[in-house]
Parts: structure tokens; C-alpha cells; sequence
């Protein structure tokens, strides 16, 4: 569903079943285990933050605790974050192929399988739409589309297929080189404030796909790009709250491996959160996109924490997921958004 409210195109849903993605619950066991052991490994390398990192207010509240993580909502904002997130040195090291303390979920964009899945259902509809809300502006023009983070080249790939001339920044080398057998045109490097201003500044859209929740300072982060851009779009996709998933978190915390889970996401963002972000840089929202998988990430994780092996009603309940899921974004609960805003500040 699409309207448009205040010149901003607002979209609800995004119908998926996760189980083309071979998840399900024995797969949420294995990711879920694996996510705590490196959560574990980690805990020798840990800062603690006592104010929120988006609003810088002290009024926080334990929202849940994760693997032995903390996470805080700040009383002011919203913002859910991690109260003891990695050092900045650990934080590198979980995006980095050499790393023994790698992600855990990178094994799953390497995928040769799963990649051509993810372009067509994830990465494509997400790059059709930012393309949607910028035509709805009247700009018919494609010029360079760089992706912050871009690991395995999906929405490389998706966004030059429209005509873009598509970059990638990429601090992995496994999943560059990945990228690069695609055919895509992907730089080895994080982005920084030394080498912003040369690989933003004749960019038209600047896209961070599951980025910002995984930074220490996300707000920075926004701010160096807004000082190297000279005009166009940033788009990015972050974990909301409130959302089932933020509850499903609640419930069932041994069973984290995505939205709430450490030491990878370090923030849920709240729509105030999201508006703060964005107050001092100049951008305007023009889009929003709420969508999610909460109800498969509910059911997954209560028949993972009861041991539920194959299971025809649980199958027959996985299967009608999407419908569900419609309703929950509907409603303004689901666990995911993406925000295209325009750039609209003076140099």
C-alpha cells in the first residue's frame, strides 16, 4: 500500500516468505547459538555509555538484556542501544574477512544461492522504490549511486540495472571480491572522514542498507556525509521500534540473531530517534518504507526456545506469515524502515 502524505510517499509491507531464504527454526537454533558465542568472545573488549548516542539524554531505561548486553531506551527519543557496545577496534574487526571475530552472519550473503534470491526479492523491490519516490519528484536522471557497506553487490547489481552507475565501499575483502565477480565496481575500504569527500562528492544517491545500526556513532556517521554531498538522496534502512521483533526480543532472548541482538546491532531507531538523526544535516524526507519480518522472527524464535522440531501446524502458520505481516506493517509495527531523504542544505 502507497499514499502520499506531506510530499512524502509512505509505503506499508512488503510481502516476503522467509523460507525461500531456508530460514526456519532449526536455522534460527544454529544462528542464534553462533551469535552468542561471538557475543561472548567479545565481552573483553567493551565501552559502556551512560547517555543516549542520538539525543545525548541520560533518561534510560533497560529495555531487554541479550547474551549478557544491555540495551537501554532513552526516555527522551525513544532510541534503543546497546548500554556496553564494542570498542571501536572490536567493531572493525567484525567486518573484516580475516577477522577470528567476523560476524557471524556474514556466511549468509556469500551464498551463491541465497544472493540471486536476495536480488530478487529483497534488493530489487527496496531499489525500485527508491527510484518510485524520485521520479515522484519529478527528477527522470540516474547519475552515481554510491552503497556504503555494500557486501555481497545485491543492490549494486539492482541499482544498475535502472541505469545507475552504481559504487560500492566495502571494508570486507571476501564479500568485495564477492561483489566483484558479479561485475560490480567495488572499492576495499571503509568510509571516513578522510576519504568522504572524494567518494561522495558527485554522488547523486548515497544508500546504507543495514549500516547505521551497526556504528558507534551514527549520528557522525550522517554528519560526514552530509558535509561531503553537494546535492541528491541519502537512503538508508535501520531496525524500528516500537515493533513485534523488539517484543519477540523480549520474550525470547537466548533466540537473537537479528533486530536486538549484539555485539552487532548496537541501535533501534525510533521515529524520533530517525528525526533527530536527520535535524542538522540538511535532509528532508521525501520517502518512507515500513516493512518487516516480525511474525516469522515471533514464531521462529518461541519453536527454537521449545526445542519445536518439523511441525505441519507450524508450517501451515509460516505459510500464511506474509498476510499477517501486511497487518503489522500497517499498523506501524514492523521491525524495519527505509528513508530516502533529500539533500536540501546550503554549503
Amino acid at each position: 500500500m502507497k499514499k502520499i502524505s506531506d510530499k512524502v510517499l509512505i509505503k506499508y509491507g512488503k510481502p516476503f516468505d522467509m523460507r525461500v531464504l531456508d530460514r526456519g527454526v532449526e536455522w534460527r537454533k544454529e544462528i542464534a547459538l553462533d551469535q552468542k558465542h561471538l557475543a561472548d568472545r567479545m565481552k573483553g573488549n567493551l565501552n559502556r555509555l551512560d547517555a543516549c548516542p542520538i539525543c545525548d539524554r541520560a533518561e534510560v531505561s533497560t529495555y531487554t538484556i541479550v547474551f549478557g548486553y544491555p540495551y537501554g531506551k532513552c526516555g527522551f527519543c525513544g532510541h534503543i542501544y546497546c548500554q556496553t557496545p564494542p570498542n571501536a577496534f572490536a567493531i572493525e574487526n567484525l567486518y573484516r574477512s580475516d577477522s577470528l571475530l567476523k560476524s557471524a552472519q556474514s556466511k549468509i550473503y556469500l551464498d551463491e544461492n541465497l544472493f540471486l534470491k536476495r536480488l530478487e526479492n529483497i534488493a530489487r523491490p527496496k531499489v525500485n522504490f527508491v527510484q518510485d519516490v524520485i521520479n515522484k519528484l519529478g527528477i527522470n536522471k540516474s547519475g552515481k549511486w554510491v552503497d556504503i557497506g555494500s557486501g555481497a553487490g545485491d543492490i549494486l547489481l539492482a541499482a544498475g540495472e535502472l541505469g545507475w552507475e552504481a559504487l560500492g565501499v566495502e571494508s570486507d575483502l571476501e564479500e568485495c571480491n564477492f561483489a566483484k565477480s558479479k561485475g560490480m565496481k567495488v572499492l576495499n575500504e571503509a568510509m571516513s572522514e578522510k576519504n568522504s569527500a572524494s567518494l561522495l562528492c558527485d554522488a547523486q544517491v548515497v544508500s546504507l542498507f543495514n549500516v547505521l545500526e551497526h556504528l558507534p556513532d551514527p549520528k557522525g556517521f550522517l554528519a560526514n556525509i552530509a558535509s561531503a554531498l553537494k546535492e541528491g538522496f541519502l537512503v538508508f534502512e535501520v531496525p524500528r521500534h516500537p515493533s513485534l521483533s523488539s517484543l519477540s526480543a523480549e520474550l525470547f532472548p537466548d533466540m537473537a540473531c537479528r533486530h536486538i541482538y549484539p555485539p552487532d546491532h548496537l541501535h533501534i531507531f525510533s521515529e524520533n530517534s530517525i528525526d533527530a538523526l536527520l535535524k542538522e544535516t540538511g535532509f528532508n524526507v521525501v520517502g518512507k518504507w515500513y516493512f518487516g519480518q516480525d511474525f516469522f522472527d515471533l514464531i521462529c524464535s518461541a519453536g527454537a526456545n521449545q526445542g519445536l522440531g518439523p511441525n505441519s501446524v507450524w508450517s501451515a502458520i509460516a505459510g500464511i506469515a506474509p498476510q499477517i505481516q501486511q497487518v503489522i506493517d500497517d499498523q506501524g509495527l514492523s521491525d524495519s524502515i527505509l528513508v530516502v531523504a533529500q539533500y536540501g542544505g546550503d554549503k
